[in-house]
């Protein structure tokens, strides 16, 4: 298997969000493009842009690629006070971490979550009022030979 292209990998994560009960919208941008005017639907799932990304080559090893990415989840509490604020940030935490779970049920040759996941609650972000988690965490894939060629890539 020839190594998950960024767009690939975008559509792991899509998939694995559109699998969850709550229904959660997805997107990937920058963050700033996040319902900045409000009118977002709730549950939303964000993986921010930009990604880091770095090609490690272990000695005896086959080389890989490692995404460092940002996931943001997010709800919009029914109203603004500190019970239903954390009652979101608790739904959101527990989604985050589903999502996470069910990533690393993809078998090695696809993608690997890799080393800890960092969670941060937050809230008030956007015209929306959010409140949720943010979810910083690694994912390693392959890069056998001939990943790259763009002879054999497809979207």
């Amino acid at each position: 298997m020839a190594a998950p292209s960024l767009l690939n990998l975008v559509d792991i994560i899509r998939q694995v969000v559109a699998t969850h009960p709550a229904e959660p919208s997805f997107a990937s941008s920058e963050r700033n493009t996040i319902s900045l005017s409000g009118g977002t639907k709730p549950i939303h799932v964000h993986l921010e842009q930009p990604f880091r990304k770095q090609l490690l080559f272990p000695r005896g090893g086959s080389p890989t690629a490692q995404y460092d990415l940002s996931v943001m989840v997010l709800d919009i509490p029914k109203v603004m006070d500190a019970d239903e604020t954390l009652k979101a940030i608790s739904r959101c935490d527990m989604i985050g971490s589903w999502i996470v779970l069910r990533l690393r049920e993809n078998p090695p040759t696809v993608l690997q979550v890799v080393g800890n996941v960092d969670i941060l609650s937050l809230q008030e972000f956007g015209g929306d009022q959010w409140a949720g988690v943010r979810m910083e965490f690694s994912i390693i894939t392959p890069l056998p030979m001939g990943a790259c060629d763009m002879r054999h890539y497809q979207p």
